[in-house]
């Protein structure tokens, strides 16, 4: 058989984003991803992606410059959309009663108000984007204002939508023209993202279905978000149709990121997808993360997002502070179940990069035609 030089293909999604591997470390909000971490993520060719949720303007600009300081490469800002233009002053609240009682359980110093805090607009945090130079944002929980996506695409910004359902496809199409759909599946941690009030959150899509928008919006890159830990589940998601995909819990479970021993040790000894549940009990909104008592917490009334976030903060830090995992925000996915051990940043990259097997022969590049694998010809 003739040896032959494959000419190698560009994925879309990394022409268009200008990296080297179609692979994007989700943003997770909560100072969870330091800015040397997300730069790291770049300088190895993947996109690294900065949290603004539940920051002031003053941090988020802090960590923009920090990440700037540390990569050349591009990244993403990431912004929560449905509270910020919303909540401009301090609100002061009762905590539900179940906190209260917990914290008296806990023989916390405790108070029996919180106090919502305003954070930055989506306004602000766009034109901080564009002055700063990011060259993508992606919104989670909502979508742009015409106004504000009239910014943005006059500046060139690169824009991706947060979506779990066709719905929050449609709407994200019709109203904002996104460059890149992020479908967040029911198997990803953390929040929800979507925001299509109809469907609730409580309906699940096939993969083919949101494939197959590509057919209604041709030039639309879609990728792929949930379970997503190993090598194979990358190429998987590529053999399918999608032209990348979103990983976080893996990167979460890394010795560089700043969640809790405790929140890596629960990562670790997940065993079943049941290990893991949907839960509005931490922030008020919808977000799977790893069975406990703060998770599964009995509340009279539904929480209200993001009141629901400031009444557990004192809980959650002095969960972390005593080392408590019952109380802390467990965020992840149902890939928990894959992770064996806590790597390093570098090393989980490289396991994601490399097979073993082509390890022991990284300098051959020639192939037997039709030889390739799907990430290959991808990359």
């Amino acid at each position: 058989m003739e040896l032959v030089q494959k000419k190698k293909r560009i994925n879309p999604l990394c022409q268009l984003l200008g990296i080297e591997k179609p692979i994007i470390q989700a943003p997770m909000a909560g100072n969870i991803i330091p800015a040397q971490f997300t730069a790291d993520v770049c300088n190895a060719g993947l996109l690294g992606s900065l949290a603004s949720g539940y920051l002031s303007f003053e941090d988020s600009l802090d960590l923009i410059v920090n990440t700037q300081k540390k990569t050349q490469n591009p990244f993403q800002l990431n912004l929560f959309i449905d509270q910020s233009d919303k909540q401009k002053n301090t609100e002061i609240l009762r905590k539900p009663d179940e906190l209260i009682v917990l914290e008296h359980e806990l023989n916390m110093h405790h108070n029996n108000q919180i106090g919502v805090m305003p954070e930055a607009s989506v306004d602000a945090m766009v034109s901080l984007a564009i002055e700063c130079d990011v060259p993508i944002i992606s919104t989670t929980f909502g979508l742009l204002s015409p106004k504000q996506i009239k910014k943005v695409k006059k500046a060139g910004t690169i824009l991706m939508t947060t979506i779990n359902s066709l719905a929050d496809a449609h709407m994200a199409m019709i109203l904002n023209e996104p460059e890149v759909l992020i479908y967040q599946n029911k198997l990803a941690g953390g929040h929800q993202g979507g925001f299509n009030k109809e469907e609730g959150g409580s309906v699940d899509i096939s993969d083919n279905a949101i494939l197959a928008l590509k057919k209604e919006y041709p030039g639309v890159l879609i990728v792929k978000s949930g379970a997503i830990v190993t090598r194979e589940d990358i190429e998987s998601a590529l053999r399918q149709g999608f032209d990348g995909v979103q990983i976080g819990t893996a990167f979460l479970a890394t010795n560089e990121s700043l969640a809790t021993a405790e929140h890596k040790q629960a990562i670790l000894d997940t065993n079943k997808v049941c290990d893991t549940c949907f839960s509005k009990n931490v922030t008020g909104k919808s977000a799977r993360g790893i069975k406990n008592k703060l998770m599964q917490l009995l509340l009279k009334e539904e929480p209200n997002y993001p009141q629901q976030h400031y009444a557990t903060l004192a809980v959650r830090a002095y969960a972390k502070a005593n080392a408590l995992k019952e109380y802390q925000a467990l965020w992840a996915g149902t890939g928990a179940v894959k992770i064996e051990k806590i790597p390093s940043l570098n090393e989980y990259i490289e396991s994601i990069l490399e097979h073993p097997a082509t390890n022991l022969n990284r300098m051959q590049r020639m192939r037997y035609d039709g030889g390739e694998t799907d990430f290959q010809r991808h990359g």
